[in-house]
């Protein structure tokens, strides 16, 4: 009769220790998938927004999608440059969409462009951004040829 090279305890203490390993690496997977799973869309309305306004104010739409596992809290900054421009407050549930039109004064900052105009949409667990830039028409008028349909 052949002898066995581990005793039953042994055994037993393998499968015992396999088992915990396995339980901490699928919670650690499930952790992990929990936490890739959620994040919030942020974008501007395409068509909501001027590149070259003509007046001293800039007017665009903004859009937050929650794909959060729970109700998240958003702070919306919003800034022309490095200048602060003011900020709202609001909850989404999952899966909830936030459209908003937001009209900023212009005159303030001056005539210089490029202007960066930024909205920044903050959550207990992480920031995102998007933007858009406001020209000067001016400097085009030059570049583009004008055609003169009254001949």
């Amino acid at each position: 009769m052949q002898e066995s090279l581990f005793s039953t305890s042994e055994i037993r203490y393998a499968i015992l220790v396999a088992i915990i390993i396995g339980v901490i690496v699928l919670a650690a997977f499930q952790i992990i998938e929990s936490r890739s799973n959620r994040f919030t869309q942020i974008y501007l309305v395409p068509g909501s927004f001027e590149n070259y306004p003509s007046g001293s104010t800039t007017t665009f739409t903004y859009g937050i999608h929650s794909f959060e596992k729970e109700p998240m809290e958003y702070n919306v900054d919003f800034s022309v440059g490095s200048t602060y421009m003011g900020s709202k407050t609001f909850r989404l549930d999952p899966g909830g969409i936030h459209l908003e039109v937001e009209r900023i004064d212009l005159a303030a900052i001056g005539s210089l462009r490029p202007l960066k105009v930024t909205v920044r949409a903050r959550t207990p667990l992480q920031d995102y951004e998007v933007h858009y830039w406001i020209r000067n028409r001016t400097l085009l008028e030059g570049l583009i040829p004008v055609i003169d349909e009254t001949v």
